[in-house]
């Protein structure tokens, strides 16, 4: 059994990047839901406490999308937290070149290209963040397929078919870098399971 380290959390830090969060996502949505967004900033930190992360893991998990999807800027953030923080926020931010075409759906697998390989590239502390964020969106996926059947699908930009490449893709590299590490291994089994789920007919043992 796996003693867990006893991790001594900047906790003041770790409430300001939760309230900047909060107030940066307010009345925001999830995609095609009524589902507050700030729901899947929390989850992300709870699965990065999960994994033993630490304060700046956690802080970056609250911030992970405030560049992408608010006004929130990355001068700003470098202002609020420190230069550890800013890096992991970063890494996890997708090309912001051209802030408003983001999310169209001709550019949706280039993207997700750049994000494949800048994983396959990630420090350890890079890979846990945006392993936890994955892990969150195939739980989400899981809900939401439950509810609605495989038509949920349609609302997103990528197609059921190109997500399954992107997340069972980043799979491998989960699975090499972080499935043997008891700290970690738990969720990755579980992100398996959850392409599996969502998956059944294109998953490959």
């Amino acid at each position: 059994m796996l003693n867990s380290p006893r991790i001594d959390y900047d906790w003041d830090l770790i409430l300001k990047a939760q309230e900047i969060a909060t107030r940066q996502h307010e009345s925001q949505y999830r995609k095609g839901t009524s589902i507050p967004y700030i729901l899947h900033p929390n989850e992300v930190a709870n699965a990065i406490y999960r994994m033993h992360g630490s304060t700046a893991q956690v802080c970056a998990a609250y911030l992970h999308d405030t560049i992408e999807d608010t006004s929130y800027t990355l001068d700003e953030l470098l202002v609020d937290f420190n230069q550890e923080i800013y890096d992991l926020v970063n890494f996890c931010t997708e090309n912001m070149e051209e802030k408003g075409p983001i999310h169209s759906k001709s550019s949706w697998k280039s993207r997700k290209q750049e994000v494949i390989e800048k994983v396959q590239g990630a420090n350890n502390q890079q890979l846990v963040l945006i392993f936890a964020d994955k892990y969150c969106n195939l739980e989400s996926f899981c809900r939401e397929q439950k509810d609605e059947g495989i038509e949920f699908w349609s609302r997103f930009n990528g197609t059921r078919d190109e997500q399954h490449w992107f997340y069972s893709t980043l799979f491998l590299t989960f699975e090499k870098e972080l499935g043997c590490d008891p700290r970690y291994e738990p969720l990755v089994n579980e992100y398996r399971s959850k392409l599996e789920c969502l998956w059944p007919d294109m998953f490959v043992n």
